[in-house]
């Protein structure tokens, strides 16, 4: 078994946002910026544009792997969905999306590969859903607008990833069992222009941070 907690963008909003979030997290037009878990995103669940962008992510060697290298902005559309990559150390990251394209947010994640005879399913989903024990209430904004992270908790079903040699699990290349369970979400296709995704993640664990980033997703679609 192989453990990764993906440091990417952001996990929860802070519970006294709960309240503001559902009418700030709205286009101007009432209509709401982002896929609800359930809604169908281009003829896709949301598991599987889970399962898609964790095969963008872990797929490439770590010297490549836009979880450690997100800049430039290696982005990747799949089916009108552009993916962005993971924040880094925390910075600015520019990002150019394609006019009438989603766009997945990738959250703090929990991603498991089968390595060894005793790993099974049961270990490894538990081993994924863990790594939220680690990961503190933080905050995301789109253009200003707060973001409840909690509503789009999920656990992908398993799924076969092929990494590539010298990749972040340090496992031998090919075709790996794997899980991943993570708060994402997929924000509706932006308006032509400039947009914000602003997020300050910060995952610890026994009162110290592991981990803590502060970054903004300037996003120019055209």
């Amino acid at each position: 078994m192989k453990r990764f907690a993906v440091r990417v963008v952001t996990v929860l909003a802070l519970a006294s946002l709960a309240a503001g979030t559902a009418a700030a997290s709205r286009h101007a037009n009432g209509t709401r910026i982002y896929y609800r878990i359930g809604e169908p995103v281009f003829g896709r669940s949301y598991a599987d544009w889970s399962i898609a962008w964790a095969r963008f992510e872990w797929a490439s060697p770590a010297s490549q792997s836009p979880l450690l290298h997100p800049l430039p902005c290696r982005h990747l559309v799949v089916g009108h969905v552009f993916f962005l990559p993971g924040p880094g150390k925390g910075q600015t990251i520019v990002c150019r999306v394609p006019a009438g394209d989603a766009v997945y947010v990738p959250t703090a994640s929990g991603f498991e590969i089968h390595t060894t005879a005793k790993d099974t399913k049961q270990s490894l989903r538990r081993q994924a859903v863990s790594t939220f024990a680690q990961t503190k209430v933080v905050n995301v904004t789109v253009d200003g607008k707060a973001i409840d992270a909690r509503q789009f908790r999920q656990t992908t079903p398993f799924f076969s990833v092929d990494l590539s040699s010298g990749n972040l699990m340090q496992v031998p290349a090919g075709a790996h069992r794997a899980i991943q369970s993570g708060y994402n979400f997929i924000l509706k296709p932006l308006a032509a222009g400039r947009h914000t995704v602003a997020m300050h993640i910060r995952i610890a664990s026994g009162g110290k941070t592991l981990y803590e980033a502060r970054t903004r997703f300037m996003l120019h679609v055209s």
